[in-house]
């Protein structure tokens, strides 16, 4: 094979070729000096080979740093979601299923901590417990502050039942300001039932408030309802037709044939999720149910500030 043809593959190749080329190829006429050529070739055989073992060593080494760099990579990627979802959850997450484990079907509104260390409260609807972080055990009753004497139990379920009161329609109810009507009371009542009789009896010992009682017939219960509704609300002074009745047993003399809001007014309270008659709603929005005694009723109002009244539907 002509030399010439031969493509050196690497240094040791190259040598070998350029040897080969100077001890038999003839140039310009005259021979290579034979024994300086293979001398050099010598040289540079010893050379390459020096240097394999460096060339290998650092191959090594090359792998070894990137084997490192790659276990290095791999322990800083991100963890499984299972892991990351695990170590994500907080002690209320870990209550909630315990909870649901035990107590199937119980929808659970909240849960939240307490000021007590490891206490949570948990409420259903409008109910609520105490428990540990483990659901070891259940507390039922009242958390008193005693810096303030505050029972936050009950300011916690007045929070859990509140409605917001701006949304009210109040001129679709009757207005009554008795005393100065800085505080706000509002009423959800049937005039056929007893216990809305018997509360507006203990709203005459109530002073400085601005009573909204909005007329909430219940005909499936009392037949007749509707109609003593519309006959009050009819009247050209509905809240004295409503005194009078509620209070002597008047009955209103006007036909039941006007525009009126009854309806309304009904299809509010299922909204609210109004159960009974009468229903009371303070200026915070705590929903109170049933015949409730004057002082309880100047107890709740005095428990909080009074809100803005509504604004009025135009």
């Amino acid at each position: 094979m002509n030399s010439d043809s031969v493509s050196p593959r690497s240094p040791i190749d190259a040598g070998r070729v350029r040897a080969s080329s100077g001890a038999l190829a003839p140039a310009s006429g005259r021979c290579r000096n034979s024994r300086a050529t293979i001398t050099a070739a010598a040289d540079a055989l010893r050379r390459h080979a020096r240097a394999l073992p460096l060339i290998a060593a650092f191959a090594v080494a090359a792998t070894g740093t990137a084997q490192a760099q790659f276990q290095s990579q791999l322990q800083s990627l991100p963890q499984s979601a299972g892991q990351s979802a695990a170590q994500s959850q907080t002690p209320e997450d870990n209550l909630r299923k315990a909870i649901e484990a035990k107590m199937p079907g119980e929808k659970i509104r909240e849960i939240r901590r307490t000021p007590l260390p490891g206490i949570y409260e948990v409420s259903f609807g409008n109910r609520l417990f105490y428990t540990d972080e483990t659901l070891s055990h259940l507390l039922v009753g009242s958390i008193i502050e005693a810096a303030t004497n505050r029972n936050l139990t009950d300011l916690r379920l007045r929070q859990l039942n509140s409605i917001d009161v701006k949304k009210l329609p109040l001129d679709m109810a009757i207005k009554a300001v008795k005393g100065d009507g800085k505080r706000t009371l509002y009423v959800f009542s049937d005039p056929l039932c007893p216990f809305c009789s018997q509360l507006e009896q203990e709203l005459q010992k109530v002073t400085n408030v601005t009573i909204y009682t909005f007329l909430t017939p219940v005909e499936q219960m009392r037949p007749g309802s509707r109609t003593r509704a519309l006959e009050i609300w009819c009247s050209s002074d509905p809240r004295r037709a409503w005194e009078e009745w509620m209070l002597k047993q008047v009955q209103p003399r006007s036909k039941p044939s006007c525009r009126n809001p009854i309806d309304q007014v009904i299809k509010l309270s299922d909204k609210l999720g109004f159960q009974s008659t009468p229903t009371l709603v303070f200026a915070d929005g705590a929903v109170l149910s049933g015949m409730v005694p004057a002082a309880q009723i100047d107890k709740f109002m005095n428990a909080v500030i009074p809100a803005a009244e509504p604004a009025r539907k135009k």
